[in-house]
């Protein structure tokens, strides 16, 4: 995984699919822990706060307490639908890249 030039980049789907099953149930502590400070990254990097990611995301139809947001990404223990709902508020496309179109 790389976050370049606002996109969130997965080298092959069994990576998005490893990513997503991690960051659902994370008891990858790892993978948890990436997930995590990439969010904390991606905050830093664009610097706003937790209140402001609130008001951004509750602008898409996303809502979420500045408290509730912390916390989860303090616990590191959020859905793949969330990581995708804070990449879109801060518009970070999701790109896959696929060698073999036969893995979709």
């Amino acid at each position: 995984m790389k976050s370049l030039n606002q996109y969130l980049i997965f080298e092959s789907v069994s990576y998005l699919q490893h990513f997503v099953k991690c960051i659902g149930i994370c008891y990858n502590k790892p993978m948890k822990n990436r997930a995590k400070e990439f969010i904390k990254k991606e905050i830093k990097k664009q610097k706003i706060t937790y209140a402001e990611l609130s008001t951004l995301m509750e602008l898409k139809g996303y809502v979420y307490s500045e408290n509730t947001i912390r916390s989860k990404v303090n616990r590191g223990s959020f859905s793949f639908a969330f990581l995708l709902e804070v990449c879109d508020s801060l518009s970070i496309d999701v790109v896959c890249l696929v060698e073999d179109k036969n893995q979709l």
